[in-house]
């Protein structure tokens, strides 16, 4: 219980609850009123830090991060399928990061405009990725790589009189032998692989070397447009005959039945070194598709010290040259390289 001098103190005390301060009735009122203006100053101050703070961020949030300033990969969205599709160009202008698995939720890649080795030929590209298929549904820098490595250093190794055949082993989505026959003439390229993968290779195949529209199977015309980056479906570019050929065909290795097409002039393919399959029946599936002419160029990277060691043995084995070249290509990965074979002994 409070005292009787407590209760007047607290009696003469009034609180301004507007200001949150406790001023002396019998105070002079030009303290209090000078106490009020300090409590709404106060309050002043503290709207403006919260609203500098506010703006702060803003600028912080708007402000470009130093990698957004610099080029990112171009992807787009179908309308209708919501699938979506990498513009390769726009990979190959940063090439940050290597990474095997960097695309893997990619549905399309869109390599762009092909330049054939003849007028008005090559065209556009597009490779449907299906990641449920595993290493075999997917692109791989190895296989760009090596179609770019052979369509520039195409007079050493398109020399026939007759259609050059080329069978590409393991294929899986077809982009090196795809690539090929867009861009070279006087060219006849098989993309093969297990019959798991028969049915990818056939739709790229008809994506890009056929000219039917229902061919391209589950893509609606809108679809179709937004794929090819045009209004104009196809555009001149897009019209463009492909300088060579292709087909598709399951060839597994070890199987003699399979190779009744050979032998090829030129064997490529694209990472197909792994620890999943038999480097040495691999090799032996090159030495029977092959002739004393054959050229072979097998591009990977080097993951696996020894499947590669096992396989290359092989091959030098059966061949009497076997040499490393460097690749020729936009694309700089720098754990990329090419085996090439001849004289089949």
């Amino acid at each position: 219980m409070s005292s009787p001098v407590e209760r007047d103190n607290n009696d003469n005390r009034n609180c301004d609850e507007a200001s949150n301060t406790y001023v002396e009735e019998d105070e002079d009122p030009g303290i209090a009123d000078a106490m009020l203006q300090r409590g709404e100053y106060l309050r002043q101050l503290r709207l403006l830090a919260q609203a500098d703070e506010a703006e702060r961020h803003a600028d912080v949030q708007e402000e470009p991060h130093e990698n957004d300033l610099e080029p990112q990969d171009q992807t787009d969205e179908l309308p209708d399928s919501h699938k979506t599709v990498l513009r390769y160009e726009s990979y190959l202008s940063h090439q940050r990061y290597y990474d095997d698995l960097k695309h893997v939720d990619i549905n399309f890649i869109d390599y762009g405009i092909v330049t054939g080795s003849e007028p008005q030929t090559g065209g556009r590209l597009i490779v449907e990725q299906e990641k449920a298929l595993g290493k075999g549904g997917l692109c791989w820098d190895a296989a760009f790589i090596l179609a770019e490595h052979l369509i520039q250093t195409e007079p050493e190794w398109n020399v026939c009189k007759n259609v050059t055949r080329v069978v590409e082993l393991g294929s899986g989505t077809g982009v090196c032998g795809l690539l090929l026959a867009k861009a070279v003439s006087n060219c006849h390229v098989c993309i093969t692989d297990l019959p798991q993968l028969e049915e990818l290779m056939r739709r790229n195949l008809n994506l890009n070397f056929s000219a039917t529209q229902h061919e391209k199977e589950g893509l609606t015309l809108a679809d179709l447009v937004a794929l090819y980056n045009s209004n104009d479906l196809p555009s001149d570019d897009n019209r463009k005959p492909s300088a060579g050929t292709a087909s598709a065909a399951v060839l597994r290795w070890g199987e003699p039945k399979d190779y009744r097409d050979g032998p090829f002039n030129i064997i490529v393919g694209a990472d197909v070194v792994a620890s999943l399959y038999d480097p040495r029946a691999l090799a032996e599936t090159i030495h029977a598709l092959s002739d004393d002419r054959t050229i072979v160029y097998l591009s990977y990277k080097g993951r696996l010290s020894g499947p590669h060691d096992i396989f290359e043995n092989a091959m030098e084995s059966l061949f009497g040259i076997v040499e490393r070249v460097k690749p020729s290509s936009r694309n700089k990965n720098p754990g990329v390289w090419i085996l090439k074979a001849t004289n089949k002994i």
